[in-house]
């Protein structure tokens, strides 16, 4: 029978725990890596909601005239965060004029904070111009700014259905109502245009279909205000719609296509009546 020495076997020990340690550290980081990228490729699009309210004011005699800023809106995280919160912010809920030139290395709640700041240093200038030019100043003089936005989403089509509305007053017998609607892919950020919706065919007969809920909408008022629908112009699908699990809801903004007295237009169509013109 051969000797094996004290040292052979030690050495021998030492160099199988070596390996089973080594093997064990692999699979420890392929693991990881593996639960990394598990953890990456099913982050979904989310949101989180700032809040900016704020006012200043100004006393012209008797009167004191107030600018207010209410704005709740949700920006976006996740996969395609910056994609998405550039649409929000570009989509016209903000005056452009009152918007930082110079986005680099701003975040988004940075650009909707010092809109806000820039709106009321407006708001200050046009009111103070108007009081040294000797203008009587009356409380119509009150500039107010409200949005709020809500998120819902739709599992089914894997899209976060965005919605903004609010009231813009800046003088005048009557302020301006904002609805933007907006969906997002929840795995990529993309926001889904027309153009991703519907086939190329599908535009006109969903056009037809829109305009038909649109004078239906009108009721009694239909024969009256029929002619004045799209101002005499050719009627247009919008791009201002929420895709849900049953409808699709397109969305004509106040003023937008007809008389202020009449409104928004919201005309929702069944997806089954839509089937043929869907991609």
């Amino acid at each position: 029978m051969k000797r094996i020495s004290l040292g052979a076997m030690a050495l021998g020990l030492g160099m199988m725990m070596m390996a089973s340690c080594g093997s064990k550290g692999v699979k420890s980081v392929q693991a990881e890596a593996e639960s990394q990228a598990a953890e990456t490729a099913t982050e979904l699009l989310s949101f989180d909601s700032i809040l900016v309210d704020t006012a200043t004011t100004i006393v012209s005699g008797k009167d004191t005239l107030r600018g207010t800023v209410h704005i709740q809106l949700m920006l976006a995280k996740g996969p395609g965060a910056d994609a998405v919160n550039d649409s929000i912010l570009q989509s016209g809920i903000f005056m452009p004029e009152y918007m930082p030139q110079d986005t680099k290395g701003m975040t988004a709640a940075q650009q909707v904070h010092t809109y806000v700041k820039d709106f009321l240093a407006g708001y200050l200038a046009d009111v103070n111009g108007m009081k040294k030019q000797g203008v009587e100043l009356f409380p119509t003089f009150s500039y107010s700014y409200e949005l709020t936005s809500q998120v819902d989403q739709n599992q089914q089509d894997s899209l976060a259905n965005y919605l903004v509305s609010g009231y813009v007053y800046m003088g005048g017998a009557h302020g301006s109502s904002i609805s933007v609607a907006r969906n997002f892919d929840i795995h990529t950020g993309k926001q889904l245009d027309k153009q991703g919706l519907l086939r190329p065919e599908g535009e006109k007969p969903v056009t037809d279909m829109v305009y038909q809920g649109i004078v239906k909408s009108l009721g009694s008022e239909a024969a009256n205000l029929k002619d004045m629908l799209f101002f005499g112009e050719k009627p247009y699908l919008t791009g201002n719609f929420l895709v849900q699990p049953d409808t699709i809801t397109f969305i004509y903004q106040t003023d937008e296509i007809a008389p202020h007295a009449c409104g928004e237009f919201r005309i929702p169509l069944s997806k089954k009546s839509l089937q043929q013109y869907l991609k």
